[in-house]
């Protein structure tokens, strides 16, 4: 259907976009600016290999990390799937992807996997408590 089409276009685009990104992160690596960027290597023969591979480990529509559902329409930016490495201090490569939300990448950052789970954790039991009293 047209429909069907459409959606697997739109996760065509998801995964180009996420190349992109992971070959300019790779290429602005090393790089001195206001601080040194970290070393990412992306670790693929060919890019087609990475694509191939983002579209093995991308088997969700939620986010791997957080559960949300990802947008492949572009409505909310921070929902966009997003390539992230689960060891931040490692590379682009077999075993240390995942697609996550963008607002989830971005929030991780340099943290680890653990960590970052476990502070989500935390945050997912605050909200389920009452708001304080901000009345005092």
């Amino acid at each position: 259907t047209a429909s069907a089409a459409s959606a697997a276009e739109m996760r065509r685009a998801a995964i180009a976009r996420m190349v992109r990104m992971s070959l300019l992160a790779r290429d602005q690596s090393g790089h001195a600016q206001l601080r040194t960027a970290k070393d990412k290597e992306v670790r693929f023969a060919s890019v087609d290999e990475l694509i191939a591979h983002v579209n093995a480990v991308w088997i969700s529509p939620q986010c791997a990390i957080s559960g949300v559902t990802l947008d492949l329409s572009g409505d909310d930016p921070d929902l966009a799937p997003s390539l992230d490495r689960k060891d931040s201090s490692g590379h682009y490569e077999a075993g240390n992807l995942q697609v996550v939300a963008r607002f989830i990448n971005h929030w991780k950052s340099d943290d680890g996997q653990t960590n970052f789970e476990r502070l989500l954790t935390l945050v997912r039991i605050a909200s389920n408590r009452p708001a304080p009293d901000d009345s005092c």
